[in-house]
């Protein structure tokens, strides 16, 4: 059950589905919602609350779309974001989570399940700032508490997707990760994600840790098993 206050703030430009939500959830003492009609109006309430919780957010919208506000929210805070959108093609979804979304509900919504998803998304980003292991694997160093990265002590800019890769691998230095455990940590929604996105993020991580990504040194392939950090 949660307990502290969250902010909540549902950025929609259809007004029914911004009443229902905002009514729906209003109704417990722990949510306090927020409201945008567009994503121009979202970037502003956000910059001016400083401490949303939670963003529920379209993608079709006026002045900007989801995909932009996405963006410029993850360039600034690793809040957590749900898609709800009547887009449901595989490439829009898979596009969502590779730009950092917790979670994707598809419209029509049931507001039950938006009410689940919205308790286990908030629980996790909980979990995750009451947490202050810092963990270290050779070089690199992942304060989960900040969520920072360091190599060589030199901080990283990594995207979220990123920031749970290299955590993973801190978990886990010198242990061959297969492409199915990547998948399940940083795609909960098994469905939405194949080999072929384990190797770009996996691509994408060795940028930010390689002098040279074609030739890693770091964070190597072991053939026909998976991936390893080495320390």
């Amino acid at each position: 059950m949660l307990a502290r206050p969250y902010k909540i703030l549902i950025v929609d430009d259809e007004a029914s589905n911004v009443d229902i939500l905002r009514t729906f959830l209003s109704r417990r003492e722990e949510f306090h919602v927020l409201t945008a009609r567009n994503g121009v109006e979202a970037l502003e309430v956000f910059q001016r609350e400083k401490d949303v919780s939670l963003i529920l957010l379209d993608i079709m919208m006026p002045e900007m779309d989801g995909w932009e506000v996405l963006r410029a929210v993850r360039g600034e805070s690793a809040v957590p974001v749900i898609m709800i959108t009547a887009r449901d093609e595989v490439s829009d979804i898979v596009q969502a989570f590779t730009l950092g979304v917790d979670d994707y509900i598809n419209k029509p919504f049931k507001l039950p399940e938006v009410e689940v998803r919205v308790e286990a998304v908030l629980r996790r980003a909980h979990r995750s700032t009451e947490t202050e292991t810092v963990l270290t694997a050779g070089p690199l160093v992942v304060n989960e508490a900040t969520k920072t990265v360091e190599l060589d002590g030199q901080a990283l800019d990594l995207s979220p997707k990123e920031f749970e890769l290299a955590r993973l691998f801190a978990e886990k230095p010198g242990t061959v990760i297969s492409a199915e455990e990547i998948v399940q940590r940083l795609w909960p929604n098994r469905h939405l994600a194949d080999a072929h996105d384990v190797k770009q993020i996996i691509y994408l991580l060795r940028k930010k840790l390689e002098p040279n990504p074609e030739h890693p040194e770091l964070l190597v392939t072991v053939r026909g098993f998976g991936y390893k950090f080495v320390t």
